[in-house]
């Protein structure tokens, strides 16, 4: 999993990203402190 991303966005609520073949990538952004 790419935990650098979580870092990038802003860990509110969750991260969702498209990917190429349109799907949508949802998950709760986790503070891994």
């Amino acid at each position: 999993m790419d935990t650098v991303k979580y870092n990038m966005v802003s860990c509110t609520l969750f991260y969702c990203s498209f990917n190429i073949f349109k799907y949508k990538y949802c998950y709760i952004c986790k503070y891994d402190r």
